[in-house]
């Protein structure tokens, strides 16, 4: 593996202290991939998983013995007590926890459990072995013993579908692999059997390769060839539909299981209230032309076992949120539907809402009449007496009476950005009899970027700031919930300095609490802070970003500055976002802030038919005015950019000669090449509203292409590519290497072997890798000195 050859690179800090390592970043305990949180029924405790990445010599002592293929990442599941504010870990040192959910008395703890660590980038291997390994796990409380069911015979779909606990508090609805079987006897066996851990990195295979070339020479990590021919691989899995899964019922007494459905695409679910009906969309298609999917929602009667579709063709856009939400009494279901302007260019969409009665059919549509610039269903709230339901629509939040279905109010805050409704289980929120019904929603302010909680007041068209502060609401671990009845809330946010962490506040947020404390191994390192930045560009028109300054920073100073680039409207809305991205090493700025680098992130709003120009007249006066106000050294300016952002990337460096080094990471530049490639034609004609395809206006694509300028470019770059990314393919980078080489400019390609899109999924060696080169690449062609040494990675922490 080549991370032997550069692990002394790796650990790159002046004082043990002073600089994150991407040693610290991934083993830095975080919350799941979307939050996987489950509160119990009396409220007083929630169970929730965390990824650990573990290090040879955590146990041992020697933290400086690092070898490539034994990092080894699971995922654990603990439990927080509300009341005495302690936390302890329930499973699993030697294997991982997934989706935890409690039975309606609380006494029993359900979760699935593998010994195969399967992240976001899926394999066909990992799947099969993940299947073969994984099984649902009960655990009761008061006894602590521990029993599996369905031994292999789970769905990897569990993973995000997870299990649902019956009304009779034994029963669960499990998704499992479509065997063929109608019933059988679940096995139960005694958890905690002893097992060989499996090494993350050995699931891609033991001869995990990448392959580097430069314009001036080419090597080759194995086989020493200078080409790019690429071995067969086990690449990960994609597809336009939904896995195919059976879903059964088991009964935890006698192990005994049913099967209830068969060979659905099940893409969200929801349980009603009391637990007797479950609601599901069956995934039918795509939408000709678009990344919009179809489904068919179904509701399952557990009583009857009956299976009834409730309605035909909703759209949901992918990656959306919870779509449903139950009344109370079961009756009615609320769906969001959203589907494209066909009059916008498809660049803007309506949002309407769906009431399906469930006892007899009916189906009632709360109807927009504009569209809205968003993608991406909202999850609609109810009352807990039913009278009411209400959900975010157009940066408003709007609350209907259901019985009449008319309009109470909409409500907007000047200067806000409503992200979300904080409801207690199940999507309700209390209504107590003699006071004024109140919602709770999370907030962004569009200047300060701060993010908040507001009270709103829809019988009154009323609403009140209850708390805003310098923190972010977290994407990937994303919670809110009331809990006691509306008297208490939890919720998660982060920090530029710190990553996410659990918090409880009283109703009126006055009183703010931590529950956990992940990341307190990063206490010690001094974090750079964020500022908001203004600039104009040549026409005078005021623009924004986000700049981190280094940790140490000192305004007589200037400093190497490095330009992450994305060519979308609103970048600075990552101000708060812990390091401006995520806690992988390469999109966590913290990483450059404590080496002594400024980070500038600029808004880059665009128009379809001069995009390429239009992110160079954005950027470029940004960061002369950085040089202008004395924080950027203009001889050491850097610029990197990953997926669209490698696009901008490219595209600034045929248009520019303020940069001195760049990086693309998982990039394109050839807009024709793209819209053969079916995913990216679809994000090129809805994300990035290109009206017409290139037989209609070829020239909107050649002038739009910064590949066919490769002849201008002057700064050495970087280009990044995972051989398996399904989103942007790998010869979309390759053929930007093969161009620069071609023109006789200076370049190096870094392909890793069997990797995706997303390098915060790829394996933790790829990972230490890229943080390694990138870290290298601005530091020598900045011209940045290191007094670097080596330093310990830090030793994780438990959640509290």
């Amino acid at each position: 593996m080549l991370f032997l050859m550069v692990a002394g690179n790796l650990l790159l800090v002046s004082d043990c202290r002073a600089q994150l390592s991407a040693v610290d970043l991934l083993t830095t305990p975080r919350f799941s991939f979307f939050g996987q949180f489950a509160l119990s029924p009396d409220n007083f405790a929630i169970a929730y998983t965390v990824e650990r990445t573990a290090l040879p010599g955590h146990e041992t002592g020697e933290k400086d013995n690092l070898v490539a293929g034994s990092l080894q990442k699971r995922s654990e599941l603990w439990i927080s007590d509300l009341r005495t504010a302690q936390s302890s870990r329930v499973c699993c040192q030697d294997g991982s926890a997934m989706v935890p959910t409690w039975s309606p008395d609380g006494q029993r703890l359900a979760f699935f459990k593998t010994h195969i660590f399967m992240g976001p980038n899926k394999s066909q291997a990992e799947i099969e072995g993940f299947e073969k390994d994984v099984s649902l796990v009960v655990l009761d409380r008061q006894t602590g013993i521990a029993r599996e069911y369905l031994k292999g015979e789970c769905h990897y779909a569990c993973s995000y579908v997870g299990a649902v606990w019956l009304n009779d508090g034994y029963s669960l609805l499990v998704p499992t692999r479509t065997t063929g079987k109608s019933d059988s006897g679940a096995a139960l066996h005694p958890s905690g059997t002893s097992r060989q851990g499996i090494n993350i990195d050995s699931n891609r295979g033991s001869n995990s390769t990448i392959r580097i070339m430069t314009s001036k020479s080419l090597e080759h990590s194995h086989e020493g060839k200078g080409s790019l021919d690429r071995p067969t691989s086990d690449s990960p899995v994609k597809s336009a539909a939904w896995p195919v899964m059976d879903m059964r019922i088991v009964d935890t007494r006698t192990g005994q299981s049913k099967r209830v459905l068969e060979k659905r695409r099940i893409a969200y679910s929801a349980v009603s209230v009391d637990r007797r009906k479950f609601a599901f969309a069956d995934y039918q298609r795509n939408l000709p032309n678009s990344l919009f999917e179809v489904f068919d929602i179904f509701v399952i009667d557990f009583e009857t076992l009956d299976v009834r579709k409730v309605v035909s063709d909703v759209e949901i856009y992918p990656g959306s949120r919870q779509p449903f939400a139950w009344s109370a009494d079961a009756r009615f279901l609320a769906v969001s539907d959203q589907f494209v302007d066909s009059k916008s260019g498809r660049s803007k969409t309506f949002s309407d809402y769906l009431l399906l009665d469930a006892d007899d059919g009916s189906c009632r549509r709360i109807a927009k009449a504009t569209s809205e610039l968003w993608f991406g269903a909202r999850t609609p709230v109810w009352s807990e007496d039913g009278k009411y339901l209400s959900f975010i629509r157009d940066n408003r939040l709007e609350t209907w009476e259901v019985e009449r279905l008319s309009l109470v109010s909409k409500i907007s805050i000047p200067n806000k950005r409503l992200e979300s409704i904080l409801a207690l289980q199940n999507e309700q929120v209390p209504r107590p009899a003699g006071k004024t019904y109140s919602i709770i929603v999370t907030s962004e302010d569009t200047a300060t970027v701060k993010a908040g909680f507001w009270e709103i007041q829809p019988e009154l068209n009323r609403a009140h700031k209850l708390l805003e502060a310098d923190q972010h609401f977290s994407f990937y671990a994303n919670f809110q919930r009331l809990i006691l009845g509306g008297s208490r809330a939890l919720f998660v946010w982060a920090s530029t300095g710190h990553p996410d962490e659990l918090y409880e506040a009283d109703s009126n947020f006055k009183q703010v609490r931590s529950v956990t404390n992940l990341a307190s191994g990063l206490d010690g390192v001094p974090m750079g802070r964020s500022e908001i930045v203004n600039w104009k560009d040549a026409e005078g028109n005021a623009l924004r970003g986000v700049l981190l300054l280094p940790s140490e920073f000192q305004r007589e100073r200037r400093y190497p500055l490095i330009v992450v680039v994305y060519p979308f409207r609103a970048m600075r809305l990552k101000k708060n976002g812990f390091g401006l991205g995520s806690y992988g090493p390469s999109q966590n700025w913290q990483m450059f802030a404590t080496r002594g680098y400024a980070v500038f992130m600029p808004d880059v709003p665009t128009n379809p038919s001069t995009k390429m120009e239009d992110i160079a007249k954005v950027v470029s006066p940004g960061v002369r005015e950085l040089i202008k106000i004395g924080v950027a050294d203009p001889n050491k300016i850097g610029v990197i950019g990953h997926s669209d952002g490698g696009y901008a990337t490219l595209a600034l460096l045929v248009q520019s000669s303020l940069f001195r080094a760049a990086i693309m990471i998982d990039g394109h530049g050839d807009l024709v090449e793209d819209h053969s490639y079916d995913y990216l034609r679809l994000v090129i004609e809805e994300s990035w509203e290109f009206k017409k395809t290139p037989w209609e206006d070829l020239d909107l694509y050649i002038r739009n292409s910064p590949y066919l300028y490769l002849n201008r470019i002057q700064t050495p770059l970087l280009i990044v590519h995972g051989s398996a990314d399904t989103a942007v393919p790998v010869h979309l980078g390759a053929e930007v290497f093969t161009g620069l080489r071609r023109l006789g400019k200076e370049a190096t390609y870094v392909e890793y072997d069997g990797e995706e899109h997303d390098p915060d999924g790829w394996s933790v060696s790829h990972q230490l890798d890229l943080s390694t080169r990138m870290i290298t690449w601005f530091q020598e062609h900045l011209n940045v000195e290191s007094r670097d040494r080596i330093s310990r990675a830090v030793v994780p922490q438990t959640p509290h």
